[in-house]
């Protein structure tokens, strides 16, 4: 099986745990959870900079997935540093997903 082929196959088993799961509103925790089997990078998405709106998780150069979150905790909103640690905003809720697949939207979830 082919890299691509695999890539596929990720994004499809991605999007129908999400779908199943029900993620919108639940707090990221539970989406974290969903990934943990996977070997993703996070990045954080701030904009303006320092004012954190969500996160992207990278699974492969073909497969990222982004999140915006609402009702983040007051304390990890503004950080102009823009050092956040996911453990602080986990309690956050999930407001959208977009799931990408070779830089072109596959999937939003809202």
């Amino acid at each position: 099986m082919s890299y691509s082929q695999d890539s596929i196959e990720l994004r499809n088993q991605i999007q129908k745990s999400f779908a199943e799961e029900q993620l919108i509103g639940k707090e990221l925790n539970e989406l974290v959870e969903q990934l943990s089997s996977y070997d993703t990078e996070v990045a954080w998405a701030d904009e303006p900079p320092g004012k954190l709106n969500g996160l992207f998780f990278f699974i492969n150069d073909q497969l990222y997935i982004e999140v915006e979150l609402v009702d983040i905790p007051k304390k990890s909103q503004l950080n102009m540093e823009r050092t956040w640690e996911i453990d602080e905003v986990k309690s956050s809720k999930v407001h959208s997903i977009k799931i990408f697949y070779n830089n072109k939207l596959f999937e939003e979830l809202k």
